[in-house]
């Protein structure tokens, strides 16, 4: 376990600027949390990962699409770009 768990806030700046770097990058929640957060930040609890997606979607920073029962999230901006490619 992790004694120092990040904040929502923290997780929320953590994952703009994986977008900020990727901007085509999409993933599902675990996705974010695996292969996105826990190289660089270690692990992130489930929960925060979904209240910094939520707040992130509050502000219109990130997407998000359901793809049969999968929820996948991405950065505002690329939605916009057409739906070409998708993975960064």
């Amino acid at each position: 376990m992790n004694p120092a768990s990040p904040t929502p806030a923290e997780a929320a700046q953590w994952i703009a600027g994986h977008l900020a770097a990727h901007p085509r990058a999409t993933d599902t929640a675990e996705g974010i949390r695996r292969w996105w957060l826990a190289p660089r930040h270690g692990e992130v609890a489930e929960e925060i990962v979904d209240q910094a997606l939520a707040e992130l979607e509050r502000r219109g920073v990130v997407t998000r699409r359901s793809i049969g029962s999968r929820v996948i999230y991405g950065a505002a901006a690329a939605s916009r770009g057409g739906g070409a490619g998708g993975e960064g």
